[in-house]
């Protein structure tokens, strides 16, 4: 293949990601309003406001909302590896206390740890004075999300899942740490691969749409 025929090859592919993107992006778009509107609506049935459900229905209603919960899951996750391929991903930046937006990501992931009988905890040097950073607070929780709700995915109960920050050379760290099952070396590789799972389930049957890691190594 010549390098004209190569340079030629590389347009046509660039176009047809671009299509793809284009194509996911609508289709995640127009099936994100009714899978909320079903999401929300079992939650309402369930919770019995409309009503009261026997043991029978209460069990229908919440096979629905779990799915529900997945599949809208799965469509903001396609936008989003949407907007990002296609660069059409803005960050809105703002200086923000990175320490109590830590604190809050951890909080907000305490009961999904509670529920499964894992600890979560947040260590920091209480010395210390961490700077205000300058990002964007929605994706950046996004990631910290993601990663925090990975690690008590995959971790039994009785297990720890540790979030760490620290301030290194000028540089800040933060940690997920997690003492679950693993994985094996020769699939780390599949980790940040869209829809590539590796043999590791789950420790309660949680559902993944495979795509979490990916979207936190594109952010």
């Amino acid at each position: 293949m010549t390098q004209r025929e190569l340079e030629q090859k590389n347009v046509e592919l660039a176009q047809l990601n671009e299509q793809k993107n284009y194509f996911l992006g609508m289709a995640a778009h127009d099936l994100r309003n009714p899978m909320g509107a079903i999401f929300n609506s079992s939650e309402l049935l369930i919770e019995e406001d409309l009503g009261p459900l026997n043991d029978e229905q209460k069990e229908m209603i919440a096979s629905i909302k779990q799915s529900s919960e997945f599949m809208l899951n799965l469509v903001n996750d396609f936008l989003d590896i949407a907007h990002i391929e296609s660069g059409k991903l803005t960050l809105k930046k703002e200086d923000v206390d990175l320490l109590n937006l830590l604190k809050a990501n951890v909080h907000f992931n305490h009961n999904f740890a509670v529920k499964k009988g894992i600890s979560l905890d947040f260590h920091y040097s209480q010395t210390e004075i961490f700077p205000t950073i300058s990002l964007d607070a929605s994706k950046f929780q996004q990631v910290m999300n993601n990663l925090i709700s990975n690690a008590i995915k995959y971790t039994y109960s009785g297990g720890a899942v540790q979030v760490k920050l620290e301030k290194k050379d000028n540089h800040i760290h933060i940690e997920v740490q997690d003492n679950g099952q693993g994985i094996p070396e020769d699939e780390i590789k599949n980790l940040f691969a869209p829809f590539q799972r590796t043999s590791v389930e789950s420790t309660a049957g949680e559902k993944s749409t495979g795509l979490g890691l990916v979207i936190v190594k594109k952010l």
